[in-house]
């Protein structure tokens, strides 16, 4: 364990029987009346893994995602109120490969995916990192929401840079320029479906141009960093280096590739922990919605 997290702590055992019960709870509750989403995701899920829509393992699926999903919420909201009580795999290996790309001090970009816990990650590279980690959001469409995830995030020393606005580019330029680490989630749908167009499980996709388009104009490290759920308050970080200190490349959409390839890869490990449930891509047939 990195001495940068918190000393290990116990929960009492009827508060993580709680959240069981209730996240089981909420998951069958979501199975039921999330018609909309859970028809996005059936045919997200047809076309990825040809899972038939209402089919025993396509349904099996869906319930271990959304449940995933839920535990994942549920215990990165404990770790924020008992520091220490989550146990991370890897994290001397997730270390070793962000100090490298922190030695000229100059910002780095961090990317990631909606796989396992985003949160987690920005949570575990703040504290390892001793520079400060600033992560791209979008706000909610409710404003308590929305200070309710700010609040959350900066008690896990998490700085996050609203997407809304004019000044959002300039606030990320601002933040890497200050030798700051900048998180990026890569697979979310960019604003009007306007970015590099990449293949992405055999389908154009566009992605988010953003962090591509920083590295090389920047000249900044790319790291690819993930945190699945492998157990009960138990989670893994596993990373892989994009581009180095000092790389010259020069073509954003190669890069973008590059990007959404590390993400396939650790989708294809965990996938039970990830899936679109929501409208991606633009079907052709009459599942398009």
């Amino acid at each position: 364990m990195s001495k940068h997290l918190p000393p290990a702590a116990k929960l009492p055992p009827f508060l993580f029987g709680l959240v069981a019960l209730c996240a089981s709870a909420l998951t069958t509750l979501r199975c039921w009346f999330s018609r909309k989403e859970t028809k996005w995701f059936e045919a997200n899920l047809d076309k990825i893994w040809s899972l038939r829509p209402k089919s025993t393992f396509a349904d099996m699926f869906i319930k271990q995602v959304y449940h995933n999903q839920i535990m994942v919420a549920f215990e990165t909201i404990l770790e924020v109120f008992f520091p220490g009580c989550i146990t991370f795999e890897g994290i001397n290996e997730f270390e070793a490969q962000m100090r490298p790309l922190e030695k000229e001090k100059q910002g780095q970009i961090m990317v990631s995916a909606h796989l396992g816990s985003w949160e987690l990650i920005g949570y575990a590279a703040s504290r390892i990192s001793d520079c400060k980690f600033y992560a791209l959001a979008k706000p909610s469409k409710y404003k308590a929401a929305t200070a309710l995830l700010d609040r959350m995030r900066r008690k896990m020393k998490i700085l996050v840079l609203w997407t809304s606005g004019a000044s959002a580019q300039k606030n990320m330029i601002r933040a890497l320029k200050e030798g700051s680490w900048l998180g990026f989630i890569m697979d979310q749908k960019p604003m009007g479906r306007r970015g590099p167009k990449v293949n992405f499980w055999g389908r154009p996709t566009e992605f988010v141009g953003g962090p591509a388009q920083m590295a090389v104009k920047f000249k900044k490290p790319v790291l690819a960093a993930f945190c699945v759920r492998v157990g009960p308050l138990r989670y893994r970080l596993f990373t892989k280096t994009v581009l180095d200190v000092g790389h010259d490349c020069q073509d954003v959409q190669q890069l973008t590739q590059l990007m959404a390839q590390e993400i396939e890869e650790a989708i294809k490990t965990y996938p039970e922990q990830w899936c679109w449930n929501y409208k991606r891509w633009r079907f052709d047939d009459k599942m398009a919605l």
